[in-house]
């Protein structure tokens, strides 16, 4: 009689494991600008991934950081201009992608 409350068909079901819970790693040492972040940044409009990519990786090996989704942690940090490029100055120097105020006095 299925439904009745001697119904033992779900007493033998094997218990759903949580799912692991994955683990931060060092960064690959082939990390790169993957297709996904490509994409990523050309739909909100970010450029320059290569200089921001360049200041990403330098700051993550100086601090030892580590992350669960490396691609994940590179979004955010272009998000919130690690490198300091939309300040409009790298090196001393405008950025190709930002104006000065000078280019707006002209």
């Amino acid at each position: 009689m299925e439904g009745s409350e001697g119904d033992s068909t779900n007493a033998h079901r094997t218990p759903i494991k949580p799912e692991t819970k994955k683990r931060k790693t060092p960064m690959p040492t082939d990390f790169g600008i993957s297709e996904p972040v490509k994409a990523w940044a050309t739909g909100k409009g970010f450029a320059d991934l290569e200089q921001h990519l360049e200041s990403f990786k330098d700051k993550c090996q100086a601090n030892g950081y580590t992350y669960v989704n490396w691609d994940a942690a590179f979004m955010s940090a272009v998000r919130d201009d690690w490198a300091k490029l939309r300040q409009g100055v790298v090196g001393g120097k405008p950025t190709g992608s930002q104006k000065t105020a000078w280019d707006g006095a002209r």
